[in-house]
């Protein structure tokens, strides 16, 4: 019974470790997609490939750069939204997206703090981090791992504050603040999107008028992810091969004088005890 139940967990390992050869080289091959293009884009200052919001203005709302001690940061502020389908209703959701790119100097913490000030009765707290290995970062709200900051963040009671400075924060030291003008009337992504729901009926599926849209990578992970279940796989069989011809011949050898002695007396102090 208990050799069958070792061979149920051997086989619940060796799926386990397949799942697990599969996510990592799925996300390993993702991300050095990703950080490869990635690299051109940053060459070629298309900052734009990595706004992850699906609409978008590609004219920054601020664009400017900055010096941190021995660091440089080109800072850009992009407006964008989203679109949510809400009992058969579009709704559309903007805010503001952030990037900076590192051009000079030491690299920042993978995670920092971001906090934005926004008129004289909202300050908030985000999270800046590094994209890949790349020389990027962008700031996510750490409620709801996303993205855009939503204007409504910076609304009190329904009126948009405009949002007048940005303080990046690293290990609780701050490093610098960022004195910036970004008022309501900038924000037009989502007032173009509605008129062209209004006007057409249904969302939009290709960029149009000022609003660009970002495009849905796709990214084909088999062939590597195919090659390392391959090998995962050789070598489990390898493994498999090992462990039950060890056993075998374990189980053939004679056993030696000592251990025959061994087996005698228990036998014996056995048939006393009965």
């Amino acid at each position: 019974m208990i050799k069958y139940i070792n061979r149920i967990i051997y086989a619940l390992l060796a799926a386990l470790g397949l799942m697990i050869v599969f996510n990592l080289t799925d996300s390993y091959a993702r991300t050095l997609y990703l950080e490869e293009q990635g690299a051109i884009a940053i060459e070629n200052n298309d900052y734009a490939y990595f706004i992850s919001v699906r609409f978008y203005d590609e004219v920054p709302l601020v664009e400017e750069t900055i010096t941190v001690s021995d660091r440089t940061f080109d800072l850009m502020i992009y407006q964008a939204a989203y679109i949510q389908l809400v009992n058969e209703t579009y709704v559309v959701h903007d805010g503001i997206y952030i990037m900076m790119h590192q051009t000079v100097g030491n690299s920042l913490n993978d995670f920092f703090t971001v906090r934005i000030s926004s008129g004289t009765k909202i300050t908030k707290d985000f999270m800046g981090v590094k994209i890949f290995s790349l020389p990027l970062y962008s700031v996510l709200d750490e409620d709801t791992q996303a993205s855009l900051l939503k204007k409504s963040a910076f609304e009190s009671d329904s009126v948009f504050q405009t949002i007048t400075n940005i303080t990046i924060f690293q290990d609780n030291d701050e490093l610098t603040q960022i004195p910036v003008n970004i008022e309501e009337t900038q924000f037009t992504v989502k007032t173009d999107i509605i008129d062209y729901i209004n006007l057409n009926g249904s969302a939009p599926d290709e960029a149009f008028g000022n609003v660009s849209m970002a495009p849905i990578i796709e990214i084909d992970t088999r062939p590597i992810v195919f090659r390392n279940i391959a090998i995962y796989i050789v070598f489990a069989i390898g493994v498999t091969v090992l462990i039950f011809t060890a056993r075998k011949r374990l189980g053939k050898k004679e056993p030696t004088i000592g251990v025959k002695q061994d087996i005698e007396k228990l036998v014996e102090q056995d048939r006393k005890e009965r």
